[in-house]
Formats: C-alpha cells, structure tokens, sequence
C-alpha cells in the first residue's frame, strides 16, 4: 500500500513562510471539497440542467495523472478493476450488509416518500437497467478517484486521528452531492461515505470500495431515491 505523505506548501523563504507551509493544505482541502461542490451548485441554481457527470469526470482526470506519476497507480488500480486480492474476510463483511441495508432503506422511504417506492423500477424498467450498469461506470470510478485514492494520498496525513479522519472523509464525499439540494441526499451520502472509507482505508483496495459504493448506489436507485440523488430523475418519479 502506498505511504500517506502530507504535501509540502509552497517554496518561500521570510517571515510566515512556516505557516504558510503548515495550512495551504488544509486551504487546498478546503478549496477543493467545500468551495467547488459549493460554487458548483451556485452553477445549478442558475443553469437548471447543468452536467455534474461530465465535471466529475473534469475534476478526476487530472487528479488521476497526478496520482499516475506521482505516486505511481496503475490505470488498472485507478479505476478499481485491479490493485491486488481483495481480502476475503472484507469481501464477506461487505456482503453481509447489503440486506439489513436494504431493509432499513426501504422502510425509510416507505416513511418519507412512499409514493417513490420502487416507482423507477416498475416505471421506468429500461432506463432503470441502464442506470444499473452506467452508474459504476460513469460516477463511482470518477468518485472514487477523488474521494478515495486522491484524498488518501494527498491528504490523510493531515488527520492522525483514524475517526475523525474518517468523518472528514465521509464529509467531503456528502457535501459534493449538495448539489442536488436537498438535506435526504447530504445524509445518505455521509452514512455512504463512512462505509467506502473505511473499507478502503481497512483493506487498502479501491476495488473493493468501489464495488461496494456501486452495489450501494444501484440499490438506492432500484429503492426509489432517484429523486433526491440524481436531478434526471426526478420527473420520472415526480419529484417537484
């Protein structure tokens, strides 16, 4: 597994050079996770239909090169398809959350939202299956990328304390879904964000992380909370 190092600041000399060194970091952290995702949704509120897959995928390619060359992943690693066995014990634990998930998810949107009860699914069968297989592709490779490898090479140093950097983790993945402008969206993510953190931080394997955000994020689709996390769908399940 590749060593976690704290990036160095900027190369000056003179009074405050010191300090300077010691929070462009966390400046950098914050830019990054909190005042994009945020100057990202001032874009959706003016411009109603704008892309967040394509920006993803904007914001993961040079961080995917950065992470190539300087801390030398494969292509395969990057995008979870390689990187090593994933051990069979966090294989098994992973597995043995999907139906207690499953259940509460469930009985949560029959409370909130029981119109949206597997209304994708049983309207929309097609456009569902694809969402089933584009999802893995075209969001969690790209979230992983930023979320997962490149938080944890350029920035888990800064946090020695293994929980609260596991909630600053978690905090950052939910607070770039602000974009879809509701409360339901931030907290699932967050719940969502623990998990695939600590799993990548526990086994070292991004396949295994992403297979798990994948598995999750069909399963809230197939669920009925298409409405509070992708904007596409919320005509399709009549969401105001």
């Amino acid at each position: 597994m590749p060593q976690w190092h704290v990036m160095p600041g900027p190369a000056c000399t003179g009074p405050g050079a010191d300090a300077l060194r010691k929070f462009a970091p966390y400046c950098e952290l914050f830019a990054l996770y909190v005042a994009l995702p945020a100057l990202l949704t001032l874009a959706r509120l003016r411009y109603r239909s704008f892309p967040v897959i394509p920006v993803l995928w904007v914001a993961a390619i040079p961080v995917a090169v950065w992470l190539a060359r300087g801390r030398g992943y494969s292509a395969a690693a990057l995008f979870g398809i390689g990187g090593g066995a994933i051990p069979e014990k966090a294989l098994a634990t992973t597995a043995l959350r999907v139906l207690p998930a499953m259940a509460g998810l469930v009985a949560l949107l029959h409370r909130i939202r029981p119109d949206w009860l597997f209304a994708f699914t049983s309207g929309h069968p097609k456009f569902w299956m694809f969402v089933m297989f584009a999802y893995p592709l075209l969001s969690v490779a790209p979230q992983g990328i930023i979320y997962r490898a490149f938080f944890r090479e350029r920035y888990a140093a800064l946090i020695p304390n293994r929980g609260v950097r596991t909630l600053v983790a978690a905090a950052c993945f939910a607070f770039c879904h602000i974009f879809f402008l509701n409360v339901w969206a931030l907290l699932l993510t967050f719940v969502g964000g623990i998990l695939f953190w600590r799993t990548y931080e526990k086994t070292g394997s991004l396949l295994l992380a992403n297979m798990e955000h994948a598995i999750y994020g069909d399963l809230v689709f197939t669920i009925g909370y298409g409405g509070f996390l992708y904007h596409g769908t919320l005509a399709l399940v009549g969401a105001p």
